[in-house]
């Protein structure tokens, strides 16, 4: 029962976190989250993050959000796994002629320009990839 399970855990709440990713696993990443109390930590976690999650999720609930019905998660880090598709200049859309050999061309170079030029980021300072997390958050 959701009723029963939150009151069981409503001494220990999250008060932040951040995401920690692991660069030799790509799709591979971890919310870490800092919190204040006792007990176990159980939160609601969004369909988008139940398909991901590696382990954590506690059961169903029969509560839904804004994006659709939430299953509790436990533990003060969820580990994650997104299925990452292939991406390049030799995928099939830049080799197949889908894309015109012109445009791969300005897409590269704008690429290369791109990759030197550090950008301050506003969730976690100057070029800190794991704000990429956050600011997707922030625009969407």
């Amino acid at each position: 029962d959701d009723w029963a399970r939150l009151a069981a855990s409503a001494n220990r709440y999250a008060v932040g976190g951040e995401p920690f990713f692991d660069f030799e696993d790509p799709g591979a990443y971890e919310l870490r989250w800092q919190s204040e109390g006792d007990g176990e930590l159980y939160m609601l976690g969004a369909p988008h993050h139940n398909a991901t999650l590696v382990e954590g999720v506690a059961g169903p609930s029969h509560l839904v959000g804004a994006k659709g019905p939430l299953a509790w998660v436990s533990g003060d880090v969820w580990k994650l796994r997104e299925a990452l598709p292939k991406i390049g200049l030799g995928t099939a859309a830049f080799t197949d002629g889908t894309v015109a050999a012109d445009d791969v061309a300005a897409i590269a170079a704008q690429c290369a320009r791109d990759v030197v030029l550090a950008a301050p980021t506003t969730s976690a300072g100057y070029g800190a990839y794991g704000a990429l997390y956050f600011e997707g958050k922030e625009l969407g």
